[in-house]
């Protein structure tokens, strides 16, 4: 067994939203994505941490997939984001509006 298998077996054993990378629009990305529920403790106050984000973006009659709001779901069931965006603009809007509020902005 190898090395990513053992550790892609390990990440779903716990319950933990995982893939692994096979092609990427660029060069360095991980080779396995993971979205790790974190317990925020009052110890961590005012701390930075990085928050998962799936979006989900379709054009003109495009729907989502029972595989996609799969996902969708299993993501935000970790604690992560994820959601649809529409249309060329109106998905540009939804990130921009989106964004900064799971990052404690507006």
């Amino acid at each position: 067994m190898s090395a990513q298998k053992n550790i892609l077996d390990y990440l779903k054993s716990m319950g933990i939203y995982n893939f692994k990378v096979v092609t990427a629009n660029r060069s360095g990305i991980p080779d396995i994505i993971a979205c790790v529920p974190v317990m925020i403790t009052p110890d961590m106050a005012g701390s930075v941490i990085g928050r998962f984000v799936g979006i989900e973006v379709k054009v003109g009659n495009d729907t989502a997939s029972e595989l996609q709001l799969y996902n969708i779901d299993k993501i935000r069931g970790c604690g992560g984001e994820a959601f649809i965006a529409k249309g060329k603009n109106h998905a540009l809007t939804v990130v921009k509006n989106y964004i900064p509020a799971i990052m404690g902005g507006e």
